[in-house]
């Protein structure tokens, strides 16, 4: 489990629907589930809040995603990166999940701290034919943030995520 929406579509409002309710407690007490795995600490922390406690029949455990070794990142680059003037910030998500995966609230947030007089710049990596009109206005209106197309190798995504702080 990624995100505790992830259960009914990503959508709070579902849940709030009585069939929305009724489908995801069916499931939840399903017998034969025994286990749900968070992605995150997040994501198993906001689960109780979102949703509701889990059954006492029910494990639940964090494990996080293999994520390799960047041979790009080290220590010392990383100490660098803290002096720069900028806090640079990468959000990378394939174009039709932008506004699913917090798009829309990541530009408000990097919009709210420049306000604040923070120094944030935010990269934005997708798909830009997959981006509903209002979210790539949003995007191109917003201050800092530079909008690259989804398509990178491996290796130039090291170099990318080298550079950013967030």
């Amino acid at each position: 489990l990624e995100n505790p929406t992830a259960l009914y579509n990503y959508s709070l409002g579902r849940i709030k629907y009585k069939i929305g309710r009724s489908r995801f407690e069916k499931h939840l007490n399903d017998p034969k589930l025994r286990y749900i795995v968070c992605m995150s600490d997040a994501c198993r922390n906001s689960f109780e809040k979102i949703n509701r406690p889990f059954p006492e029949t029910l494990k639940s455990k964090t494990i996080y995603p293999f994520v390799p070794d960047n041979k790009n990142v080290t220590e010392q680059a990383v100490k660098e990166r803290c002096k720069n003037e900028y806090l640079e910030c990468l959000f990378c998500v394939q174009g039709k999940s932008f506004v699913v995966k917090g798009g829309l609230e990541t530009l408000s947030a990097v919009e709210k701290l420049q306000k604040d007089g923070y120094k944030v710049r935010l990269t934005v990596i997708t798909k830009t034919e997959d981006l509903d009109p209002y979210a790539l206005k949003k995007i191109k209106e917003s201050k800092n943030v530079n909008l690259l197309e989804f398509g990178f190798s491996y290796e130039e995504l090291e170099k990318i995520y080298e550079k950013t702080n967030v």
